[in-house]
C-alpha cells in the first residue's frame, strides 16, 4: 500500500499529462487538417491519374528521377511528391493544383505530442515519461493485489474515490498496460540505450537508432545511371503490383532512376488483414522493373524481420496510426476515463492527508494546489494556445515562440491562481468558465481566418474541420455547464469554500 501510494505520487502527474495530451493527439489527422488552411477540401475517393500528375510536376519543380510519393490516406488527404533533394510538394487530388503550404507547420498536433512523450524537457523529458509509465505497470499490479487482498477482508461500505478509482482502473486494465508497456518501451528502454549501443559497437557509437538502424530500416541499394528508356505506366505497374501483392494497401510510392533502363519502381504499405504487424515500422512492399514489371523484390510476412514486426505491434497499440474514427473515438473515451481514474487516485491521498491536518487551521497543501494547475490548469492552457493560433497571424514573427509562450505562462498562472484562492470549487468553476470561452473563440476566430464555420463546414462535406469544430464546442457547452451546476451537486459541497463559511 505504501509502495503504491509513494510510486502513484510520482508517476501520477506524468502519467496525467501523458494521458491527457495522448488523448487529444488520438484525432491528430483530424487536427492535422483543421489547423491547415490548405487542407480544406473535401476529401478525394477518387484514383489520381499519376501518369499525367508526375510528369507535369517533375518539368515544373526540375526534380531528379528519383522521386517519392505519398498517396491521399486518412493521415492527410494532400498528395505529396519529393525527389531526394526538394522540399515537399503537396497537391490537392480533386484539382491536381499544387496547395501553399507557406507558415504551415503542424503546429498544434506537433506541441500536443511533444509535451505527451515528454519532448518538451530537454534531455530527460522522454526518459521522465518513460519512467512514469513503467511505474504505471507497477500501480496496476499492485493496485490488483491490494483489491484482491482487501476483497475477502473489507465489508464496510468503500468511499466515493476508492470506489471509483478501483472500478474505473480495473476495467480498463488492459487498455492501462497497453499504454503503460509501449510508453515504456518507445520512452524509457530505447531513449536509454546508449551504454548498450556504447558497449556494442565497441565504443564507436553512443545511439541505438544509429547502431540497429541500417539492419531494421535498410536503405534503398543505389542504381548505376543507365541510358535513357520508356517506361511502363505507372498506373500499370500498380495494377502489376497489386496483381502480385493483393493484400498490400498501397500508400507510398518511389521512383529510382525513372525513364532509365534500370528503373525501379517500389510500392509500399500496410497489410489489410494485418495493420498492427504491418505498421509504420514495418511496411510491406513490392518493388517491381519500371520497364517491364517484372517482380525485382517483395517483402511480406513471410521475410519480415521479427523485430520489425514486435516494434511495429507496439506502435500500432500506441498510436493506431492507420486506424479511423471508431477505433479513436474508443481511445478518446478510454484516456478520458483513466485521467479521471488518476485524478481519483490522488483524492484518495489528499483526503486522508487533510483529515490528519483538519486540527490544524492553516492547513496548506502545495501538492493539492499543484495537482489543481496540472489537472484542470492544463485545459484553459490548451484552449488559450487553441484560440490564439488562429488569433495571432500566420506571417507573425516569432509566431511559435509566442505561442509556446503564452501557453506555458497561462499554465503557470493557474498554479498561482489556485494558491490565492482557498476555494476548490471555485477555482475549477473559473478555469473550465474560461475555457469555454476560448473554445468558442475558437471556433470564432478559425471560422474568421479560413472562411469555414461549422454550418458552412459542414455544408461542404469538410467533414474533418466540422469534427474538430463541432468537438470544440461540445466541450465548451460541458464546461458551462458544469460551472453552472456544480454548486447544486452535493458530490462538491465540500470543495465549495463559501458554502461553510455563509453556514
Amino acid at each position: 500500500m505504501r509502495a503504491h501510494t509513494i510510486l502513484g505520487l510520482f508517476a501520477i502527474f506524468l502519467f496525467y499529462i501523458a494521458t491527457y495530451f495522448g488523448t487529444i493527439t488520438v484525432f491528430l489527422p483530424y487536427i492535422n487538417t483543421w489547423e491547415n488552411p490548405s487542407r480544406h477540401f473535401v476529401s478525394s475517393y477518387e484514383k489520381t491519374d499519376l501518369d499525367i500528375l508526375v510528369p507535369k510536376i517533375i518539368k515544373e519543380k526540375d526534380l531528379n528521377n528519383n522521386i517519392e510519393i505519398s498517396l491521399p490516406s486518412f493521415r492527410d488527404k494532400a498528395l505529396a511528391i519529393n525527389d531526394d533533394k526538394s522540399k515537399t510538394i503537396y497537391i490537392n487530388p480533386n484539382t491536381n493544383e499544387i496547395l501553399n503550404t507557406q507558415n504551415e507547420t503542424n503546429f498544434i498536433s506537433n506541441f500536443f505530442n511533444e509535451i505527451h512523450i515528454g519532448r518538451n524537457i530537454p534531455k530527460v523529458g522522454i526518459v521522465l515519461m518513460g519512467i512514469a509509465s513503467i511505474l504505471m505497470i507497477f500501480l496496476s499490479l499492485s493496485g490488483v493485489i491490494l483489491w484482491l487482498s482487501n476483497k475477502k477482508k473489507s465489508t464496510k461500505k468503500e468511499k466515493f474515490y476508492l470506489k471509483w478509482h478501483k472500478n474505473l482502473s480495473l476495467s480498463l486494465l488492459p487498455f492501462i498496460l497497453i499504454f503503460a508497456l509501449t510508453g515504456s518501451l518507445l520512452g524509457f528502454m530505447l531513449s536509454s540505450a546508449s551504454p548498450i549501443a556504447y558497449s556494442a559497437s565497441n565504443t564507436q557509437e553512443t545511439s541505438l537508432r544509429q547502431l540497429v538502424g541500417p539492419i531494421l530500416f535498410p536503405r534503398d541499394k543505389k542504381i548505376e545511371a543507365s541510358r535513357k528508356t520508356e517506361m511502363l505506366s505507372i498506373n500499370k505497374l500498380q495494377e502489376l503490383a497489386q496483381k502480385n501483392f493483393v493484400n498490400l494497401e498501397i500508400n507510398k510510392i518511389k521512383l529510382q532512376s525513372w525513364n532509365e533502363e534500370n528503373a525501379k519502381i517500389k510500392f509500399s504499405g500496410y497489410l489489410k488483414d494485418n495493420r498492427y504487424i504491418s505498421g509504420r515500422i514495418n511496411r510491406m512492399y513490392i518493388e517491381l522493373s519500371a520497364v517491364n514489371g517484372k517482380v525485382l523484390d517483395k517483402k511480406d510476412l513471410a521475410n519480415a524481420n521479427i523485430t520489425n514486426g514486435i516494434l511495429s505491434t507496439f506502435y500500432f497499440l500506441h498510436f493506431i496510426p492507420d486506424e479511423t474514427l471508431v477505433l479513436r473515438i474508443i481511445y478518446f473515451i478510454f484516456g478520458i476515463i483513466m485521467a479521471v481514474s488518476l485524478s481519483f487516485g490522488f483524492l484518495i491521498y489528499s483526503e486522508k492527508k487533510a483529515k490528519k491536518a483538519k486540527a490544524d487551521e492553516k492547513y496548506y497543501s502545495i501538492l493539492n494546489k499543484l495537482a489543481m494547475a496540472t489537472m484542470i490548469g492544463v485545459i484553459p492552457a490548451s484552449c488559450l494556445l487553441m484560440f490564439l493560433y488562429w488569433y495571432l497571424p500566420f506571417d507573425m514573427f516569432e509566431r511559435i515562440t509566442w505561442l509556446k509562450g503564452s501557453f506555458y505562462s497561462f499554465w503557470a498562472a493557474t498554479l498561482l491562481y489556485a494558491v490565492i484562492k482557498d476555494n476548490v470549487l471555485k477555482v475549477i468553476n473559473h478555469l473550465l468558465f474560461i475555457s469555454s470561452i476560448f473554445l468558442i473563440l475558437t471556433v470564432v476566430y478559425h471560422g474568421i481566418s479560413t472562411g469555414y464555420y461549422p454550418w458552412l463546414s459542414f455544408k461542404a462535406n469538410l467533414n474533418e474541420v466540422f469534427f474538430v469544430d463541432l468537438t470544440l464546442l461540445v466541450f465548451a457547452l460541458l464546461f458551462f455547464v458544469f460551472t453552472k451546476t456544480s454548486k447544486k451537486i452535493p458530490f462538491f459541497y465540500k470543495y465549495d469554500g463559501d458554502r461553510y463559511e455563509n453556514q
